[in-house]
């Protein structure tokens, strides 16, 4: 079992912690559909990749409702 070394001050702590925030995602636009799509992955809404379409795309139900 470890034990605890000697005693981090407050800036080096805080330096060490500054890394743990969380990075941006990286979105880059669909050449067929011009809609925003993670990078390397096939489009969600058409289901291109590299302007060719390679997977079939279910049509989602609308998920608001008429009041």
């Amino acid at each position: 079992m470890g034990l605890p070394g000697k005693r981090l001050s407050r800036s080096s702590k805080r330096r060490r912690a500054a890394q743990f925030g969380i990075d941006k995602v990286g979105v880059t636009t669909c050449q067929s559909c011009k809609k925003m799509t993670l990078p390397h992955r096939a489009c969600v809404h058409c289901g291109a990749y590299k302007g060719k379409a390679t997977v079939a795309v279910k049509a989602t139900p609308h998920t608001h409702k008429a009041a």
